[in-house]
């Protein structure tokens, strides 16, 4: 009989074989935290205690107490030798007799009891009063594990495998029988379970940081499991990257880079990437489109996806647009002899144009080439101080220009290629 999972504090629900896993993860932590999982565990034969005896003062006979004795005469003597007068000697002599016990009375009372058996009795009393403190806790710790599985568990399950007069050891391993799995089912559960998250990546960035969470989590309980190869960070980045390359190209693209040393040395944790993750969708967002970062791209000269929206950045007019602006500008005042002047002189200085733009015509290697270098504003701060642009493109243009020799070198010849043109 199929029933609708219902919330728990534990956010658990046991059903089906798909829940035994982190279901049966949990009852050990709280039967290993309340300390009575050696009460549950099949593989052992503890139990719980009994109920402890309180020890009756039956067990004890009456006293007896001490009986005042007759005085004795005194007696007379005579000198070993015979001679002189009797003397009279008195020897001392108990006037009581010691406390007993009754050979057939039981005690009734305490106060029955002799001095002896009073100590021996108050010392059985409190070591019942232990016992019952110690079995109390015992019972309070099992009754809360019986209410957490009655509360997790799905109401037909419960019909068919759980009896009121059972322990909790007998709970455990008929629902262990009929909803439990194998080891090596537990892996496959885990494994499609964390493909099943890979496949569901949002397209909204304000649900991303939800599915960012199940992905690490889905991610660690299949490295708990062993499972998918998944204890190397190269295997579970580059699933990572792949499913959230079309709306994360930008960090994809930077984080391969900034991380291939510990990619290497397989020292990457789910941790740091999901921090740099959060952090990157937090302040900005998902990408923008291709149709605007390619615009971007052109009109900015930067490949940053984040251009469109600095402030800053829109307010800066483009220099060829300000440039043609003024051209058309004087060239209405102008006579027709000067404008054709101007014409003679932009056409003049058109080889040199196209000779300057085949020096820096190279893509930019910094980052994700679709520009080019000599335009990359990450690159060449200078170009233009207003510009802001993406912090975390800035950090891997920085890590690249550190370690990346080609690109290093194509920055060197574009720095010595525009010394001559500024003397000039």
């Amino acid at each position: 009989m199929h029933t609708e999972n219902k919330p728990t504090t534990w956010g658990v629900y046991l059903e089906t074989s798909d829940d035994w896993g982190i279901w049966d993860h949990i009852f050990k932590l709280k039967a290993h935290a309340a300390q009575i999982w050696n009460l549950i565990n099949p593989d052992t034969s503890d139990q719980p205690m009994q109920p402890p005896v309180r020890p009756p003062i039956s067990s004890y006979y009456q006293r007896i107490p001490p009986q005042r004795l007759e005085p004795e005469r005194p007696r007379q003597t005579r000198r070993s030798d015979g001679q002189g007068p009797t003397q009279t000697l008195q020897t001392p002599v108990p006037t009581h007799t010691p406390e007993t016990t009754s050979p057939t009375q039981q005690a009734r009372h305490f106060s029955e009891l002799t001095a002896e058996d009073r100590v021996c009795f108050q010392f059985e009393r409190e070591e019942y009063g232990r016992d019952c403190e110690k079995f109390e806790r015992e019972l309070c710790r099992i009754v809360k594990m019986k209410d957490w599985v009655m509360d997790t568990v799905a109401t037909g399950l419960m019909a068919t495998a759980l009896e009121p007069e059972q322990d909790l050891r007998s709970w455990y391993i008929s629902l262990r029988d009929i909803v439990g799995t194998t080891t090596t089912e537990q892996q496959n559960q885990a494994q499609i379970e964390y493909q099943k998250i890979l496949s569901t990546v949002p397209t909204a960035a304000k649900e991303f940081p939800r599915w960012l969470l199940d992905w690490e989590q889905a991610t660690r309980q299949a490295q708990a499991k062993g499972t998918g190869g998944l204890d190397n960070p190269n295997v579970w980045f580059k699933d990572l990257c792949d499913a959230i390359q079309p709306v994360l190209g930008t960090w994809v693209s930077i984080y391969r880079e900034i991380y291939h040393d510990k990619l290497e040395s397989k020292s990457l944790s789910v941790r740091d990437a999901v921090k740099t993750l959060r952090l990157k969708v937090s302040r900005q967002g998902f990408q923008q489109s291709a149709k605007k970062t390619n615009t971007a791209w052109v009109t900015g000269g930067t490949s940053s996806p984040t251009f469109e929206n600095d402030a800053d950045a829109a307010d800066q007019p483009d220099p060829d647009q300000v440039d043609q602006s003024q051209a058309g500008s004087s060239g209405s005042k102008r006579s027709r002899k000067k404008r054709k002047y101007s014409q003679l002189e932009s056409t003049s200085k058109k080889p040199n144009t196209k000779r300057a733009h085949a020096k820096d015509s190279s893509s930019c290697d910094a980052y994700e080439g679709n520009h080019k270098l000599s335009t990359c504003y990450y690159v060449f701060p200078s170009k233009a101080p207003w510009f802001k642009g993406d912090p975390t493109i800035r950090d891997a243009v920085r890590h690249r220009l550190v370690q990346y020799r080609p690109l290093i070198d194509k920055v060197t010849a574009l720095k010595e290629s525009a010394r001559p043109t500024e003397s000039d």
